[in-house]
């Protein structure tokens, strides 16, 4: 004579696989909706600065010592960056400017001039200094020289108004 036991009872090994779905699910969730929270009523911590970044010549390739063409205000107003900011960090290989006015291109709140190298990058007869102001402008995300960027002064800060309105 034979018994029959009932249905099988084999162990569910989906089970722990899917507990362990359902808790990366919740966790997801929560995390996204954490993210997504665009009030900032309800935020806990300030938001990030958005960065970019251009390249400076420097290093020793010889970037520094091309060739300039003559100061215009229509080859400046081709730049396809144009910006002014306050150096916040000067050193290591990068140059950090806090951008108080993009003029052209830009949305960032800062913006690091790669490649810096203070040996080699004496730009038009400046360096970065910490707490300076400067006017930037940069092309295929490289900063132009040749009186095109330089620190500020009304007559570049003029230049950069006539190129791209006040």
């Amino acid at each position: 004579m034979s018994t029959d036991p009932g249905p099988a009872t084999r162990p569910r090994r989906w089970a722990p696989a899917l507990a362990a779905a359902a808790v990366v699910a919740v966790i997801a969730g929560g995390a996204y909706t954490v993210l997504q929270d665009d009030d900032p009523g309800t935020r806990t911590t300030p938001p990030e600065a958005t960065a970019t970044t251009l390249a400076l010549p420097g290093g020793g390739n010889g970037a520094s010592m091309s060739s300039c063409i003559q100061f215009d205000v229509e080859f400046l107003r081709d730049m396809e960056v144009a910006f002014a900011g306050t150096a916040t960090e000067v050193g290591g290989d990068t140059v950090v400017l806090e951008v108080d006015r993009w003029y052209k291109g830009g949305g960032a709140d800062v913006v690091r001039l790669a490649n810096f190298d203070p040996r080699n990058v004496s730009l038009d007869g400046f360096t970065f200094e910490q707490g300076d102001r400067y006017l930037i402008s940069a092309t295929d995300g490289a900063v132009s020289f040749c009186g095109f960027s330089g620190p500020w002064s009304e007559e570049l800060a003029s230049a950069f108004d006539q190129a791209f309105g006040s």
